[in-house]
């Protein structure tokens, strides 16, 4: 069911946080993959519980959305592993360290770049507020 509302394979709905009008709406998942491994060594882990993080994500029923992934935080037991510990990382759900869902970056990107909508748009209608100088300013540092 969850991949019908949400529109994310492989994650459950774990629950709604609505603190009412003219706030974001908050949707909270985890993902369904299988117990994790060592991402250095293969071998099995502990788990360290988890850390959650706020995606903006694609607007829904008018409004907003923050979706808040509960990311599986591990730690490996093996004394000769470098990886000490880790947190679950999903491509589909957004890349590492992202603010953006992968697809809220994709539907931004084509609005902007194919259809000429003004990034200012996008911002108002994500609840995202000083992304033009943001932009400009990651665009400095990356051109730099």
């Amino acid at each position: 069911m969850c991949e019908k509302l949400v529109g994310l394979g492989d994650v459950d709905l774990v629950g709604i946080e609505d603190t009412g009008e003219g706030t974001p709406l908050g949707v909270v998942i985890r993902s369904r993959k299988g117990r994790p491994t060592c991402e250095t060594c293969w071998g099995p882990v502990w788990s360290k519980g988890y850390r959650t993080a706020v995606l903006v994500d694609l607007p829904a029923f008018g409004r907003p959305v923050r979706l808040r992934w509960r990311k599986r935080r591990s730690t490996c037991p093996n004394p000769d592993c470098a990886q000490k510990w880790f947190v679950e990382q999903v491509s589909t759900i957004g890349p590492p360290r992202a603010l953006l869902t992968s697809r809220v970056a994709r539907w931004a990107t084509i609005g902007v770049g194919r259809r000429g909508r003004p990034v200012e748009e996008f911002a108002e209608e994500l609840s995202v507020g000083g992304i033009r100088s943001k932009t400009r300013a990651a665009a400095r540092v990356k051109h730099s």
